[in-house]
Formats: C-alpha cells, sequence, structure tokens
C-alpha cells in the first residue's frame, strides 16, 4: 500500500481539488475484487455484486481496462452517478514493475490500483455513445472474418500445390471464402450507416483530408467516440499503438526507434495503408516522408512518421468547424 508519508504529500498537492476516496478494483470474468485503502472485499461480477458494493463503498471507483469484463461494472456505476475512472492497464503494470512487486494475485492488483490512483490524475470515464460501440462491434467481428478468409485463402493455395486435388474440397473453400467477402461487406455498409446517421458533420470532414477513406474515417470515429475520449492526437497515437520508441543511453546503446504495438492493430493497419496513399497525395504527409527519407531514417520509420501526421489532421479537423485546408494543417 502507498505510504502515510506520501499519501499526505498527495492530498497536499491536491487540496484544491474536490478529492474523493478512492476505490481501487480489480475486474475478472466472475469477481470484482475491491481495495478502498482499509479493507478488501470481493463481489461478483455482476448486479447483485455491484449493488453490494455500492452498499459497502463509496468514493472514486479505478479499474483497468480490461478487455470487456470491466464494461459491465463502469456503466453500472456511471449510471448511478458515480464518479469513475479507467486506466490504461501498460501504465498499472510499468507502476507495479517500478515499485517491484512480484506477487500476482486478484487482491493485490486491487490495491495495486488504489495506490496507482492516488498519485495520478485519472480522468473521469464517459460512456462511448450506442453507435460507436455497435461500430466497434462490427469491426471486430469484420476482424474475425479476415482471420478465416487468410486462413481459407492459405489452404487453398497450399491445396493447389497437390498433385492430388480433391475439386468438393476447393468449391467448399471457395464458397466460404465468397460468402466472408460478401458479410464483410454488408457489415462495412452497417458501420458506413450508422457514423453517418449519428456523427455525419464529423465524417464528411475527415473524408476532406487526402488518402483517409470512408472505412478509416467511421473507424477513427467509432474508436475516439468522435474524438470526445482524447485530448489531442498524441493520446490517440499512443493508444492505438504508433508512438515511437526511441532506445538511446550516452553515446554507445543506440536502438532502432520501434513503435509501440500495444494499441489496436486493425486501426494500425488501416492506417498504414493510408500513409501509402498520404505519402503522394496529402502536401503535408508527402514533404515529411521526403525529408525523413531523404535525411537517411528508414522508409518505414517515415511511414510510421506518417500515420502520426494522419492523426494529427484527423484530430485538428474533427474538432474544428473548417475542412482540410492545406496552409493550416502542413
Amino acid at each position: 500500500m502507498i505510504s502515510k508519508k506520501l499519501l499526505s504529500v498527495v492530498i497536499k498537492n491536491n487540496m484544491n481539488t474536490n478529492l474523493k476516496k478512492i476505490i481501487g478494483i480489480d475486474v475478472s470474468k466472475l469477481t470484482i475484487d475491491v481495495f478502498d485503502g482499509e479493507k478488501y472485499y470481493c463481489f461478483a461480477n455482476n448486479n447483485k455484486g455491484f449493488k453490494h458494493l455500492l452498499e459497502k463503498t463509496e468514493g472514486h471507483y479505478v479499474m483497468e481496462a480490461t478487455g470487456s469484463y470491466y464494461m459491465h461494472l463502469a456503466y453500472y456505476l456511471h449510471s448511478r452517478s458515480r464518479v469513475v475512472s479507467v486506466a490504461n492497464p501498460l501504465s498499472v503494470k510499468r507502476f507495479s514493475q517500478m515499485r517491484f512487486i512480484r506477487a500476482k494475485t486478484d487482491k493485490q492488483d486491487a490495491a495495486m490500483i488504489f495506490d496507482y490512483a492516488q498519485i495520478n490524475n485519472l480522468k473521469k470515464w464517459k460512456p462511448s455513445q450506442d453507435y460507436s460501440v455497435k461500430i466497434k462491434a462490427i469491426y471486430t467481428a469484420i476482424d474475425l472474418m479476415m482471420k478465416h478468409k487468410t486462413g481459407y485463402t492459405n489452404q487453398l493455395e497450399a491445396f493447389n500445390h497437390m498433385s492430388v486435388i480433391e475439386k468438393d474440397v476447393i468449391k467448399e473453400i471457395k464458397k466460404q471464402i465468397s460468402s466472408i467477402k460478401k458479410s464483410i461487406l454488408i457489415l462495412e455498409k452497417k458501420a458506413e450507416e450508422l457514423v453517418k446517421s449519428n456523427a455525419n458533420k464529423t465524417y464528411q470532414k475527415l473524408l476532406t483530408i487526402p488518402s483517409i477513406g470512408k472505412k478509416t474515417a467511421t473507424m477513427l470515429i467509432a474508436l475516439t467516440n468522435e474524438f470526445l475520449n482524447f485530448n489531442n492526437s498524441k493520446q490517440l497515437s499512443s493508444y492505438i499503438g504508433i508512438c515511437p520508441r526511441v532506445f538511446q543511453s550516452g553515446t554507445s546503446v543506440r536502438g532502432k526507434g520501434r513503435i509501440c504495438k500495444m494499441g489496436m492493430k486493425q486501426m494500425r493497419s488501416t492506417l498504414f495503408m493510408c500513409s501509402l496513399t498520404a505519402i503522394s497525395c496529402n502536401k503535408a504527409c508527402k514533404e515529411m516522408f521526403e525529408r525523413l527519407t531523404g535525411n537517411g531514417k528508414p522508409k518505414k520509420v517515415a511511414l510510421v512518421a506518417v500515420m502520426n501526421k494522419l492523426l494529427k489532421q484527423a484530430f485538428a479537423i474533427a474538432n474544428s468547424h473548417e475542412n482540410y485546408k492545406e496552409i493550416s494543417l502542413n
């Protein structure tokens, strides 16, 4: 647990803010482990358990974004006007490593989240709009379908190199691939309809950015809750996983820069394809790419920079009342 001395410093530094007692929560599939600074509790991860949680505790509820398990509790607390924060699991993990804690139990994790919340300024969590949740579910399904399609395609290629081929098997695989393609098109159309019905103004503005197409605009709006969940493009880049990491220490350690891959793979792939187009049709991105490659940067590094540039442009456009302009976004 956090020391009393450190806690007093935190309280002193935040005495002008409206502080509430922190309630650290570790969420798993079936249970929620809770630590309020004094007592530990364990409740079921369902409405009955949540009711018991509110009967026993009161304060600022903090949890990690653990897959989809935390969502039910977060929505429940928010609907009852409780203050909720959802921390980045990677940040909490690094905090734990910094304190050299090796024990890994649900009880220990709840205490760790409690300690983490004491010394970090956490943003209040707000639920995404319904259409945004639906679109994200659609692209999760599409991602799964794409994996199946890739598996079928690879297997079909393998069968075609065999000396003996069962034609019925080949026919069935081709049928499955065709069916998946049709399903993906239907779902993408549904996602586009949802974004047009709920965030058409932002959607149309994003489409004015050279190289940003319908799919990318739709995914960005859904991912960011129409850009309401992020304060700036750097936060968005970090969340998606395209913020570069530099490995350098003194004069002897100079590793290659890499991107963090803790974000969404599907969004990264989509942005990467956009960057390939942007270096020829988006003036600001083209100039950046040519400057970086001209200075000896590897092509992939320059393309990652272009991906970040596109996010910067998208964020600026979404928060403005104007369409894309070359001069203002260079």
